[in-house]
Formats: C-alpha cells, structure tokens, sequence
C-alpha cells in the first residue's frame, strides 16, 4: 500500500494533467472558433467569390487550429511528471519542506532492507518528519488555476459569440461553416440587397434630360455605391458607359443631360447584380420653333405695349400676351409659374399654334417674381418642358430723392443764393419735382411762429396726395413738424403749411435751373441744379428755413428727402464766421508747426545720442515712437478727417460763394495752400511717415535681439548691447534725413502761417472799407428816395418828415465820414508794424491810403452831408456817387491784392537790381583802390590809403546790409543771402585793411564782388519770375471774367430755348412779355459788361477784338429778344457769343502741367565762373501775353477755314443765293485780312507794330467772325 506522501503527489499529478488539458483545449477552441468567425465575417462582408482566396482561408483555418493543438495541447500533456520532480516543485513552492520532500519521495521506491540506501531508521526518521510538516500543508496552493480560467473564459466568450451569431442569423451562419469546410464548393451567400428602378423611363424627349432614382425594394440602406451601366445606341454602334449614382437619402439618383440616342440602362450594388436591362426609347420632343410675348405696362405710366424678350423684367401689374408656335401638333399646352400654378393656353385648330392672355382668354398679369416655362404634351402622350425662363417683377418704387446741396446747414445772409443741388432716380418716370421750405421766424418766449408767406412768382402748392402722406409716415422724410437738434441748439417748431416751388416741369418764373440726365440703364434721372436768391422772399436775421426736396411719379407716389436747414444771419454776423474761418486756419497751421516741432525734437535726442556713442534702449524706442505718433498728429491737423485745414479751407469757400462774395482772390490763395500742402504731403511728409516706419523696424528688432542681460542692462545702467550700437550707426542717415525733411515742413508751414497771418491783416482793413462802401450805397439808395418827393423844392417848402429825412441822411454821411478817417488812423498806425513784418502788405495798405488822402474822400464826404443837409441833392447824389466809385477803386487795390502786389514786388526787384548794379560798380573801385595801395613801395602812403580805402569799403557796408534786408522783406531770400556774404567780406575787407593786410583785404574785396553779382543775377531772375507771374495773374483774371460770361451767356440760351419751346403760331403768351423784356434787358447788360472788359484789354488787341465781337452778337441777340423773337436768330446770335467766348476760355486756360515749354538758353553767359548753374529761366509776362494771343488767333483761324468751307459747300450745292454768297465771302475776307494785321502785329518785336489800337470807341475793329444778320 502506497505511503500517503505517495498518494498526495499522486493526486497533485492527476489536477496538473487536468488543468494541462483544459488549458489546451480552452486555446484550441478559441482559436479555432476565433479564426473560423473572423474569416466567416471577412467571407461575409466582401462576399468573396474567389475560390483561391477560400481554399486559403480554409487553410489558414486549419493550420491556426493544428498549430494551436500541438502546441497548447500535445506537447503539454507528453510532459512527464515524477513523484521526485513533483517533489522539487513543492519544495520551492512550501520552504518549510526543505529538501526533505525529495529525500523522502526517494526513499519511499527504496526497499527497507536496501544494503545500498543507507541506514533505515535514518530514512523512516526522514519520512516520518516529512509526513508530519506535510501533513500541515495543502500541496493544491501550489497550482495557479487562474490562466486556466482565463484561457477557458476566452474560449467560451467566442463560444458564446459564434453561437450568438448562428442563433440570429442561422442561414448565414451555415453558409459562412459550409463555405469554410468546403471552399471548392459553389455554396453562395444570401442576397442581402434587391435593388428596383422607382421611376422607370420608358421614353423620352430627344434633348431632355434622364433621370433616374435606384432604392432597395425592402427599404433597406443602398450599398456604399451604386454603379449605372449603360449601353447607348449610336449610329456608331454599341457604345456602353457607367457611372456612380449619387446618394440622396434612400435612393441613389443618376442623371444624363441632353439625351440623344435611344440607350438600356441597369444598376448594380452590393451584392445585387441581378437587375435587367430597360430600354428608354428617344422621341423626337415637341418643341417652341416661335415665341412672341407683348408687355403692357400698367395704363397709369402711359407707355406704350413693347415686346418682351424671353427673360422677362417688367414693372408689377403688367399684362403679357403670349403668341407660339410648336414644331409638332399638340394635344394641351399650359403656362407653368414657380408657385405652382399653371394657365391651360388656347390652342388653334392645327395643333400647332396656341396663346394666352389675349382676348376671350384669363389674363395674365405679372404680380411676383419666379420662373416660368411651358409644358407642351403631343398627341402621341409625350409631355415635354421647354427650357425654364426668369421673369422677373419690378415693383414700382417711390422716387429717391437726395437733398445734395446744401449738404448740412448753411448760415446765409438774406440775400444770398443758396445753391439747391437735387438728384432724383425713378425707376419708370418722374412726374415733378419740388422744394419745400418751412420758415421759422426769431419769436420770444411764448409767441407762436409765423408761416412763409406764398411767394407771387411761385404756383400754388399741391395738396399731397395719400400716397406721399404714406411714403412721408413710412420714413422716407420727417414729418414738417418735427425737432431737430443742430449745432447745439434746438430747432424751433417750423410752420405745418410749408411753402412749395416746384422745379420740374421747369416752369417759367424760374429761370436758370439746370437739368442733367445723367445715363441709366433704366427709368430717369434728374439732377436739378439752382441758385436759390432768398433776397425775394425778405427773410429778417434769425430767421431758420427748413428745406426738403419732394419727388413724384406718375403712380402717383412720393419720396422725400432728409430735411436741411439754413439759419439767416446779418452782414456782420458773415464777417464774423468769416475771420473766425480765417482765425481757424492760423490756429490749426500753429498746431501742426508745434506738433512737427515736437516731432523733430524727438528725432534730434535720438541723433544726439547716436551722435555721441550711447548705446540705444528701449527709451530710445519709445522715443521714436512718440516722433511717429508726432508725424501722424501733424497728418491728422493738415489732412482729417474732422477738423482739419483742408475742411476750413473748403468752408471759406462755401461761404463766400453761398454769399455772392466775389473773391477770386481767396480762392486762388486757398488754392495755394491746398497745393502747397498736398506738396508737402506727398513729398516731405509721405517721406518721413516712410523713413519713421523702417527706423522703427529697425530699433525694434535690435532691441529684441538684445538677450536678457543685455536687456535688463540697457534698461538700467552702464552695459549696453552691441546689437543696439549697430542699429544707431545703421540709423545715422535715415534720421539725417528725417530731420532735413522735418525741417522743411516746418519752414513751409510757417511760411504759410506768416503769409496768412499777412492776408488776415489786410482783409480786416478790407472788410472796414467794405462795409463802409456798403453803407455808403444805402445811404445814396435813400438820398435818391428822398430826392423825389424834396426835388426842386425850396427849403422853406419842405415838410418835417422831409426835412427830418435830410438831416438824418446828412448826419448818416458825416458818420461815414467819422468812420473813414479812423480807418485811415487805424491804417497809418499799422504801417510800421506791417513793414516790419511784411513789406508787401504794408505796400498795398499804404497805396490804398494814399488813394483815400489824395481824392479826399472823407472831405468829399462832409461836402456830400452838407449838400444833403442843405437839399441841394443834385449835387449831393453827384458826391455820393462819386465817393461810392472812389470806395470801391480803393477796395479793388485791396481785393486784387495778388495782382498789385506782383506789381510791386516787381517794381522793386528792378529797383533793388538796379542798386546793386551801382553797389557792385563801387565795390569794383574800392577793390582797385586797396589794390594800388597795397601795391605802394612807401609804407606811410600804404598806410594812409589803406586806411582811406577802408573807410570807402565800411561806407558800402551798410547799404549793402540793408539790401540784404530789403530783400528779405521782398521774400527774394535766394538773392538775399549773396547779399549779406557780400557785406560780411566787405566787413572783412574793411578790417583787413585797417590792420594793413592788403592781401587779406584785396581778396575779400573781390568775394565782395562776386557775390554783389551772384545777388544781381539772382535778383534779375526773380524779376523775370514775378513778371510772369504777373502775367499768369493777369491771364488767369481775364480768363475767368470770361468764364463768368460764358456761363451767363449759356443761362441766357438755355432761357431763350425754354421761351421758344413754349411759343405758339400766335408769337409768345401774353403773361410772358414781362420775362421777355426781363431776357432781353439781362442780354443787352451781358453785351454792356463784355464790352466793357474789351476796353479794358487796351494792351491786347486781339483778346479786345474777340471780346468785342462777343458783345456785338450779344447785342444783336438782345434787339431780336427786344421785338419779341426767341426763334433761330436771336438764339443764332447767342451762340455765335458763346462760341467766342469759348475761344476766349480756350485760349486764356493755363498749360497743363508737364507740357513741353519752349527751349530756353542753358545758362545766362554773365554767371560768374564757379557759382551753381542758373535754372531754366521763366518765360516772360510779355511772352505769355504773347502766347495766348497766338493761341486765341489760331482758332479764330480754324474758325474761319471751317466757315470758308462750308460756304463753299453751299454755295456749289446752290443753298444760298449767289448775293448772299458774295456778300458772306467778303465778310469773311475781311475777317481774314483783320486777322492778318493783328498776327503780324502780334508776332513783331515791342514798338515795331505794323497796326495801331483802335479808338476806344470802338475797341475791335472789325468782328472777329460775322455774325447774323441785324434785325431790321
């Protein structure tokens, strides 16, 4: 009997070998069943068909499952396992046993009388000790069961999974078993999708469009793809394609454009492939060969029906009639909208022909926007859509109306003109257009405003009608009642009844509104302009007007403009806004000199800091970016937006020309300023916005280049980076050359802030004087009221209000009188001052002061108050009169400033020219005196003429200085600085020889020299400069005295036009006589006025001639007008004036900049040997005269050529009589012989003229072309 040591290892074995064989047959399950539903599911999902490709995953099967059972199952189990290994085992599993289990395992198969095994009690000792500590232990620890469990867990868990699997889909589960075991066999799988055509096409249009949707018959999700196949029937032959359907939703959808050929078609997905052909046979489509549609608008727009083209646009609520033609015979036709609905047509009795909308059939009217088309069905069943259309319903909107001008609110005087500038776009036609005004008059506390009288010129105004109630409540204006808020102030309730002037239909009573039609591609546009005089409508200061512009059409609708306002305010109150304006630009020049100034003195510390070797910093950083926020400050002054310069410069100029305030003088010297900055912003300032932005990038990356300790030092003390000092010598000429630039803008700036500081001191004399001559009219205006009730009465016959009236108009002109002479005190005063700070302006202040002591004006005045006092108004109008003109010449030396100050500059550089002709005359001898003296052997005669020859050079110091300082004055600095180095080496001369260096003296006598005449040529350069300028001045005012003409002259045309479009067979309307007359006087004072500045052209014949002959057709105009005609001659004979005017404009207009000039020498042959070369010298005042005057003479050439032609054209063509032929010819002979004279005198030299002026009477001859014959 086994000892009981025997039988635990025993059953120790028994558990391993069955744990062994659970394991192995837990692998082997897993991977068998693993791999079989791991290939069943890749068999599955690709559906392989392939018998390759099954027989190896067949394989792969078995071979997984052999692998696994060799490994996991026999190799294990042939393991031995005896008693003594098992014994070993244990012995490292329980240490308590030692080695002791072994030892007693071993001696346990040794028999007990063993002679080799050693002492038996020694063993049974060891057995029974071992027996006792095992009996104390459980050999079943030692086993570890837990891979085993894991291994079956696994194997049942894809047990589980396979049977899962089979339970729910038992069909495929077989399928995917039989298929393993047997891969050669043709077992397939179940079909899963059963693809069907939901919209099979069995015929089709030829041209149409196929589509076709694939689903699956069950409901079920589509494959991934869906592929169509098809086989087209070309004459060609069998031609077969396929293509991806594209997934909608459940369906998979394909499509063909424009079918051709008959073809079949089939799908494929999946594992369907089973779908049969279907043919689509391709027929022949009925078609539109023809299609005629009439749009006819609503009746309210009164336009005519006009054919449509197939894309319809048309106004909402028109009506179409609709004509076709089909190429086949049809059964029905209808008319298809996007919304669905479909008007059956009317077919002819052929089949062929149908229409809709017309008589007898529903209308059709356009309400809505949409497509349309047609749906034609043939007789044989085939239904074809033709190709779709757009139609597209424009509703018909209220006009839009924009209030351009005035722009904001305007501060007016009452009698200036405002310009109203109104753009009106409708998209069908504008039915009128007019302007509203509300007038507000000033009220105390309580008192109800007073509503604008209706004016008496002005029609009625219209009641609105409901439509523009609408539109005004709808937004499209503020109510008349509404408040605003503008400048700080609240605007006073206007009055509910506005006034109304309609402007179009241009109506009679208004003359000079012009219309522009600007191009659009549809409906009208109207741009209305007018200058609005408020002098008729006798508004009193404090007065408010609320504008706005009312448009309408035909509809009729109404559009409104936003409301603007004008606020009434005195004269004075005008010169007010006007110094304040002109006080504005001086503040706003100070600001910006200030900020460059700041910004240069930042770019100079860090130039110094470069300049001396400190290494740069972050201070250093933001130090030039200070300079740049600097740079950008001066910017924003001189540019904006906001208020800026250019924004005071442009409200200068609204105000003088809203005003009537004639003034051509500020607007070229605002001009001036505005090029003189744009100069300076696109040259200096854009160049320093430049070089700031690449300085700055380069300090930046040098500072972040720094590394931290380099950082924290620069930030701190004395160690710098080596990177920062590279950046300063990098930044060495950039900021040389910001500064340069810098200081160039701030020398332009002040200039411009002296020179309008200089202005703005002569225009407050001038607005004095103004005013002065303001009243002065007021007062001869009521001296002449007065005149006619007192005329020829004695004093003792006058009444008292008489008499009254007489002293207070006498006291009134000794007022005026008080008022000159202080003026005059005022004007004296400042002379000193002004010569100190500009000399020009202290010049034109002193001429006008002495024109006023030498006509004696203000004595004049007292002569004309006791005249008036004394009723002798004869006399005392004469006075008034006379000191009016003298007022208004003096003004007009004021006004005309640039004219009269070219002048003198001018007269002065020729002065100064002279004077330094003589100076360096003088200074050539003294330098051959100190020459011959220094040359004397005996050294007490040397001594005595040197001294002598350096008192002579100190006496030409001093004027040499102080024509330097003229010059300065006469803003001639280019020849004021030779001329101060000239008076300092006369200084030096002077001391040289004082000391009895005659070497010394000699040669700073002879820089004296040539530096007297680089002055001299310098000075003479500027003269030649400031003549043509003065007579680019005096071009330039000549040019838009005639501009101004020209635009009268063309008002006047346009006026006698709209007269004649009104006149009937019986001649003009009888309430139009009076705007006749009116006409006529306005056209016989155009032709007083050019004649008038033809004689004033006495040192230009030819601008005399064809201004001359400008008035001569203007006065012929005006006898036509005068007896009532406004047909072809009287407006012949303004054309012929406006076309010479327009000469006149053409020749007078300045040369573009960048022509070509004439060729000029290259340099004055007197330049002193070493000085700069001389610039390009300017062409003189007398050849620009000249210029012109070939200019305006070689169009009145082309002029007479084309007439010379077209008279022989009619004269062959027998149009003319032969008489007036003849007569026309010797005009025009006479024309050519006139115009003969007047180039050869143009062309020769000064007081060589072949032609003398003609007598002031008449001050151009001959007419420069023939006019049309006199009215008889």
């Amino acid at each position: 009997m086994a000892h009981p040591l025997q039988r635990r290892i025993a059953a120790v074995r028994r558990r391993v070998r069955l744990l062994m064989a659970a394991y192995g047959l837990g692998w082997l399950v897993a991977a068998s069943a693993g791999t079989a539903l791991l290939l069943g599911l890749v068999d599955y999902a690709f559906r392989i068909e392939d018998r390759g490709l099954r027989v190896l995953a067949t394989a792969v099967w078995l071979g997984v499952s052999a692998a696994t059972a060799w490994r996991a199952l026999y190799l294990p189990l042939r393991v031995p396992l005896g008693d003594v290994d098992l014994a070993r085992q244990l012995q490292q599993r329980f240490p308590a046993l030692g080695d002791h289990l072994a030892s007693a395992v071993e001696f346990l198969r040794l028999r007990e009388d063993d002679p080799g095994a050693g002492s038996a009690a020694l063993r049974r000792a060891v057995i029974h000790r071992t027996a006792a500590v095992a009996e104390r232990l459980d050999f079943a620890d030692a086993l570890e069961p837990r891979p085993v469990r894991r291994v079956l867990v696994a194997a049942g868990a894809i047990a589980l999974i396979v049977a899962a699997i089979g339970l729910a889909a038992p069909a495929a589960a077989r399928t995917a078993v039989v298929r393993l075991l047997d891969p050669l066999g043709n077992i397939p799988w179940p079909q899963k999708y059963h693809l069907v055509v939901r919209n099979p096409v069995e015929r089709l249009a030829r041209g149409q469009v196929f589509e076709v949707e694939v689903a699956d018959a069950d409901g079920k999700p589509l494959p991934p793809q869906v592929r169509i196949f098809y086989r087209i029937e070309t004459p060609g032959g069998i031609v077969e394609e396929e293509e991806l359907m594209r997934r909608f939703g459940q369906a998979a959808v394909a499509r063909r454009e424009v079918v051709q050929y008959p073809f079949s078609y089939r799908a494929e997905g999946g594992d369907d492939r089973a779908m049969p052909w279907h043919r689509v046979e391709v027929l022949d489509p009925p078609e539109l060969h023809s299609l005629e549609i009439m749009v006819i608008p609503p009746a309210y727009t009164r336009q005519a029906a006009a054919p449509g083209q197939r894309n319809l646009r048309v106004l909402a609520g028109s009506r179409l009639e609709i004509a076709a033609l089909a190429t086949k015979e049809l059964a029905a036709a209808a008319l298809c909208l996007e919304d669905g609905q479909q008007i059956a047509a009317t077919l002819e009795p052929d089949g062929l022909r149908f229409s809709l909308g017309k008589a007898g059939s529903p209308p059709v009217v356009v309400q809505q926007s949409g497509a349309y088309w047609f749906r034609l069905t043939d007789r044989q069943g085939l239904t074809c859509d033709t190709t779709r259309w757009d139609i597209r319903a424009v509703p018909d909107a209220p006009p839009s109306v924009t209030l351009e001008a005035p722009a904001n609110t305007l501060y007016v005087t009452p009698q200036a003109e405002v310009p109203i500038r109104i753009a009106v776009t409708d998209d069908l036609g504008i039915a009128g257009v007019a302007l509203e005004s509300t007038r507000v008059e000033p009220t105390s506390a309580g008192e109800k405003p007073a509503a604008l009288p209706p004016a008496s010129a002005a029609p009625p105004a219209e009641k609105p009608s409901p439509e523009a109630q609408a539109a005004s409540s709808a937004g499209q204006g503020p109510p008349s009642g509404s408040s605003l808020s503008q400048e700080g102030s609240a605007w006073r309730a206007p009055s509910p009844r506005p006034e109304v002037v309609e402007l179009y239909p241009l109506p009679a009573h208004l003359p000079g509104i012009e219309v522009h039609r600007p191009a659009t591609p549809e409906g009208e546009s109207l741009v209305l302009s007018y200058r609005w005089p408020l002098g008729p409508l006798d508004l009193s200061p404090g007065t408010e007007l609320r504008l706005q512009a009312v448009a309408r059409d035909f509809r009729p609708q109404a559009g409104r403009s936003p409301p603007r306002h004008l606020a009434i305010i005195t004269p004075e109150e005008l010169a007010d806004r006007l110094a304040a304006r002109q006080a504005a630009l001086v503040a706003e020049l100070v600001r910006a000199i200030e900020l460059q100034r700041q910004g240069r003195s930042a770019v100079e510390e860090l130039r110094l800091r470069i300049r001396h070797g400190a290494e740069l910093d972050r201070s250093d950083l933001d130090r030039l970016r200070g300079a740049d926020l600097s740079q950008r400050q001066v910017s924003q002054a001189l540019y904006g937006p906001g208020e800026d310069l250019r924004g005071h410069i442009q409200a200068l100029l609204a105000e003088l020309t809203n005003n009537k305030i004639d003034s051509p003088d500020i607007q070229r010297r605002m001009q001036a300023v505005v090029a003189e900055l744009d100069r300076l912003g696109n040259e200096e300032l854009a160049a320093i916005a430049s070089q700031l932005g690449e300085s700055l990038k380069v300090l930046q990356t040098a500072i972040e280049e720094m590394p931290i300790a380099d950082a924290a030092a620069a930030d701190g003390a004395n160690p710098a980076s080596k990177t920062g000092s590279a950046a300063g010598q990098t930044l060495r000429a950039p900021l040389a050359e910001i500064q340069r630039n810098q200081d160039r803008v701030i020398a332009a700036l002040e200039k411009l802030r002296d020179e309008l500081q200089r202005w703005d001191s002569l225009r407050r004399f001038h607005r004095d004087l103004a005013q002065l001559a303001q009243e002065q009219q007021e007062l001869a205006d009521r001296t002449t009221s007065t005149a006619r009730r007192t005329f020829s009465k004695e004093p003792q016959d006058l009444t008292p209000q008489d008499r009254a009236d007489l002293g207070l108009a006498a006291t009134r002109q000794v007022d005026l009188a008080q008022r000159l002479e202080r003026l005059q005190a005022d004007m004296e005063r400042s002379l000193p001052a002004l010569r100190q700070s500009d000399w020009l302006a202290a010049e034109a202040v002193g001429d006008a002061l002495r024109r006023l002591r030498d006509l004696r004006v203000s004595g004049q005045m007292r002569e004309a108050a006791a005249a008036v006092g004394a009723n002798q108004l004869g006399l005392g109008l004469g006075l008034q009169r006379e000191i009016l003109q003298q007022l208004r010449d003096v003004l007009d030396l004021l006004t005309n400033r640039r004219e009269h100050e070219l002048g003198r500059r001018l007269a002065r550089l020729h002065q100064a020219e002279s004077e330094l002709a003589q100076l360096a005359n003088k200074q050539q001898q003294v330098g051959k005196t100190l020459e011959a003296a220094g040359a004397q052997p005996d050294a007490n005669a040397r001594h005595r003429a040197l001294s002598e020859a350096a008192g002579q050079q100190k006496a030409l110091q001093g004027p040499a200085e102080e024509l330097a300082r003229r010059l300065e004055h006469l803003e001639a600095e280019e020849a004021a600085r030779p001329a101060a180095e000239a008076a300092q080496h006369m200084a030096h001369s002077s001391e040289a020889a004082a000391r009895q260096d005659a070497a010394g003296a000699v040669a700073s006598a002879r820089k004296a020299q040539k530096a007297l005449e680089e002055a001299r040529r310098r000075v003479a350069q500027l003269g030649r400069q400031s003549e043509a300028d003065l007579a680019k001045e005096q071009l330039a005012r000549l040019h838009e005295a005639v501009r101004v003409l020209h635009r009268r002259q063309e008002q006047l045309l346009r006026r006698t036009e709209q007269l004649h479009s009104q006149q009937t067979a019986a001649g003009v309307p009888e309430g139009w006589k009076h705007e006749l007359t009116e006409l006529a006087n306005q056209q016989k004072g155009l032709a007083s006025q050019t004649t008038g500045l033809a004689r004033k052209q006495e040192t230009s014949e030819p601008f005399a001639w064809a201004l001359a002959g400008a008035a001569q057709a203007m006065s012929t105009s005006a006898a036509w007008l005068q007896r009532g005609r406004v047909d072809d001659p009287a407006q012949s004979a303004q054309q012929v004036a406006i076309a010479r005017l327009n000469r006149l404009v053409e020749a007078l207009q300045p040369e573009a900049a960048g022509q070509p000039a004439e060729p000029k020498p290259a340099a004055a042959p007197d330049r002193p040997a070493g000085s700069p070369p001389a610039s390009r010298a300017p062409e003189s005042g007398a050849a620009l005269h000249r210029l012109a005057e070939l200019k305006l003479l070689k169009l009145i050439q082309e002029d007479l050529k084309q007439q010379t032609a077209e008279l022989d054209q009619a004269a062959q063509a027998g149009q003319i009589p032969a008489d007036e032929a003849r007569r026309r010819y010797q005009e025009i002979s006479q024309q050519q012989g006139r115009l003969a004279e007047l180039l050869l005198a143009t062309g020769a030299p000064e007081g060589e003229k072949p032609h003398q002026p003609p007598e002031k009477g008449d001050p151009s001859g001959n007419d420069p072309l023939p006019a049309r014959p006199e009215p008889p």
